[in-house]
């Protein structure tokens, strides 16, 4: 019950995250930006109420990962329209986040959930890129910092582009390695 209560919290703190951002005042772009590591932060709470449960929910980590792409999709479809972002770039994040969920739908109508134990998260690899807490830390981390970066560059315009460039391919880059694991579930999946 928390966890699903600090998800959808998490959406609205992004969602006026997003909005203090787009208006042009300066104390409102400040609490704007701050909310953006507020927000990431917070799907660690979530994750730790999930663990803390006894009960687990069946569809939690379905809830979590809706909440994950909202927030991405939103950050990153609203610096891309303020052309801080490249469209190419957020294309790919939008298109990867789609057929993994797709994906994921088909191994949950195998009663696979995400992030549970079944013989395609047993591979080193797949634990690796999909479920350590450095994978999981690092993406979002990158997610965090280019976030801040974009945010801080359309409010202030202080950050150098080139750094902002870079931020975000090594953040799809990083997108699409953890990609491979589900994919290659997923192809296992409907070779069946």
């Amino acid at each position: 019950m928390w966890a699903d209560f600090v998800t959808v919290f998490r959406v609205v703190l992004a969602f006026i995250s997003i909005y203090m951002i787009s208006v042009r005042h300066d104390m409102f772009n400040i609490i704007g930006i701050g909310l953006i590591p507020v927000v990431m932060l917070l799907d660690i709470l979530d994750g730790y109420f999930a663990r803390r449960n006894p009960i687990p929910s069946k569809y939690g980590s379905l809830y979590d990962i809706l909440a994950d792409r909202i927030i991405s999709f939103s950050y990153f479809v609203f610096f891309a329209s303020v052309q801080i972002c490249p469209y190419i770039s957020v294309l790919i994040i939008i298109v990867r986040g789609l057929i993994l969920d797709l994906i994921r739908s088909i191994a949950f109508s195998h009663n696979m959930q995400a992030f549970s134990e079944n013989k395609f998260n047993q591979h080193i690899l797949t634990k690796f890129f999909t479920q350590s807490h450095f994978s999981r830390g690092l993406y979002n981390t990158l997610k965090t910092l280019i976030f801040i970066l974009m945010a801080t560059q359309y409010c202030f315009y202080n950050i150098s582009p080139s750094i902002i460039y870079w931020g975000i391919w090594l953040t799809v880059i990083w997108a699409l390695l953890r990609s491979l694991p589900v994919l290659y579930m997923g192809y296992c999946l409907v070779k069946k």
